[in-house]
């Protein structure tokens, strides 16, 4: 967590420093909650997520982005352990990614606004950082797709707020061991400003 968060900083004093007002026109900032699944385990874990998206090409209705975010997957099981009073114990493994995203945006009628509202479609990948449980057993890095729905409000120019609910679900499976297909599903609600 604590070098996502570096790396974070880093690249915001970069884009501060060395880039003018152009850079970040068509830029947000997002936060998010997040609801992490896991195949083969019983419930799911709450995360966050936060990352700054970027419009690379727009034409009428159609536009393509990219995202950078951290996100927060993983799973939540009850664990039995076996003693003289044998109980349970509610295991919450948080396993913490970098994705990278690209994805498209195609404008619709107005369900959230009245003219903002956009289905969203693209292609996740992501690199993993860091786990409660078990580190070693994850793979580096797993592939996914996302779906979703979002939109802007106007609030006052330059500025827009965006709402986005997204489903993302890996097409590789998180772990190295073939007998175990875990694999990452989210459900992600965020929100932030766009310039």
């Amino acid at each position: 967590m604590r070098r996502i968060i570096i790396y974070f900083n880093l690249l915001l004093l970069y884009c501060t420093v060395n880039s003018y007002a152009q850079i970040f026109e068509n830029s947000a900032i997002k936060f998010g909650g997040v609801l992490a699944f896991q195949v083969g385990h019983q419930a799911p874990r709450f995360g966050i997520s936060f990352g700054i998206s970027k419009d690379i090409f727009s034409w009428d209705n159609f536009t393509i982005s990219s995202e950078l975010s951290y996100i927060q997957k993983g799973y939540s099981s009850d664990l039995n352990i076996p003693t003289n009073e044998s109980y349970q114990i509610r295991s919450n493994n948080k396993l913490e990614y970098l994705s990278l995203i690209v994805y498209g945006r195609m404008r619709i009628g107005g369900a959230i606004s009245n003219t903002n509202t956009y289905l969203i479609c693209g292609l996740t990948n992501n690199y993993f950082l860091d786990s409660r449980y078990g580190r070693e057993n994850y793979k580096k890095s797993t592939i996914g797709l996302l779906a979703g729905i979002g939109g802007e409000i106007n609030i006052s120019a330059p500025f827009k707020i965006i709402i986005e609910f997204v489903i993302n679900n890996d097409l590789s499976r998180a772990t190295k061991t073939i007998t175990r297909e875990l694999r990452n599903t989210t459900l992600e609600l965020k929100s932030g400003i766009k310039f």
